[in-house]
């Protein structure tokens, strides 16, 4: 897992940039192969938004339109003057997610990642992580390895958000009672436990809540 940021450079008052290629950077630095990169702005007059790169008149419609939706000319009673830009940031969003495969971020064919900027021009920051699903291989060699790591893609003593992570896949609350104390109280193993059995052994719905509601 990496973090870090990155600066942005805008030269008007209303554009969209493509930081696709600086994202790509920083995953293909990474080394990691299969994960999720987040992604976040951490400013309230700038957005972030995945959308068609291949045609630059897809982005001049979209900021025509938000002028249109919210008017420059209205009688804000923000004293800075730029209630507009934090209203297009809002309806934009602070965020996205892309998924990572095979060192590559999972874009559409047309798709790019583009900062928002509603009130500039402005040096911003654009601040990522990585959270790496690397699966490991177990060789002659590494006999030690954890074989948890083959069935989960972590290291169980290092990396609890992927974990967490995981654990999104069991939404029943009645397993989740079970499970979530454990993690609470630090019992990453036993936890690993019990999901790797389910895993290997396949076990239906019905088997899987007798083995954890029984414990």
């Amino acid at each position: 897992m990496g973090t870090g940021t990155f600066s942005v450079a805008t030269t008007s008052r209303m554009e969209f940039v493509d930081i696709t290629g600086q994202v790509q950077k920083e995953v293909s630095r990474s080394g990691i192969r299969d994960g999720v990169c987040y992604i976040y702005n951490p400013h309230t007059t700038a957005g972030l938004t995945i959308n068609e790169g291949a045609d630059p008149a897809v982005q001049d419609d979209i900021l025509a339109v938000l002028k249109k939706i919210i008017p420059l000319d209205h009688p804000y009673r923000h004293m800075e003057g730029n209630s507009p830009a934090h209203i297009m940031a809002s309806l934009m969003g602070s965020s996205v997610t892309v998924f990572i495969e095979n060192g590559r971020l999972v874009l559409g064919t047309w798709q790019k990642i583009f900062f928002c900027e509603f009130d500039g021009p402005r040096s911003r920051k654009v601040k990522w992580k990585l959270l790496s699903m690397n699966k490991r291989k177990i060789t002659k060699s590494s006999k030690s390895a954890d074989p948890h790591a083959i069935v989960f893609g972590f290291d169980r003593k290092t990396d609890e958000q992927s974990l967490q992570l995981f654990l999104q896949r069991f939404t029943d609350k009645k397993l989740l009672e079970v499970l979530l104390p454990r993690l609470q109280d630090k019992d990453i193993l036993a936890t690993v436990d019990f999901l790797t059995a389910i895993m290997q052994k396949n076990l239906s719905e019905k088997e899987y809540h007798s083995l954890f509601l029984a414990e």
